[in-house]
């Protein structure tokens, strides 16, 4: 599982840079994709609390969209066969602890959600 975006500005080309694509070209990552060894699966950037756009701008819940959509775009451009989870809406509305970490109810529910996908995935 890979999630990001928040540590590189909410700019996906950056998160492109800096975190997959070395990943991805690792030798070892492409040999056990190779092999059929692992399963990759992306974890979207959630939406923020209103409360805190003055003070993380590059969070806000547009920029949030944005950057899905942009990392979705290159993700599967970069690999196949890659799972994305996105999870954009569920948090839209949440309760948070800080303005981004969901409380306990959607904690919950992303868990889930996460355990029913990943029971489809071979």
């Amino acid at each position: 599982m890979i999630q990001g975006g928040a540590h590189f500005e909410t700019n996906a080309t950056k998160t492109l840079i800096e975190l997959i694509d070395p990943i991805f070209n690792h030798p070892t990552f492409r040999t056990c994709l190779e092999l059929g060894k692992l399963r990759v699966v992306w974890v979207s950037y959630g939406s923020q609390s209103r409360q805190l756009d003055t003070q993380y701008p590059l969070q806000t819940r547009e920029n949030a969209f944005i950057f899905n959509q942009e990392m979705e775009i290159e993700l599967k451009k970069r690999l196949e066969d890659i799972v994305i989870i996105d999870w954009w809406r569920l948090t839209a509305e949440a309760q948070t602890s800080d303005g981004l970490h969901s409380l306990t109810d959607i904690n919950v529910m992303k868990a889930n959600h996460l355990i029913n996908i990943l029971s489809y995935l071979e």
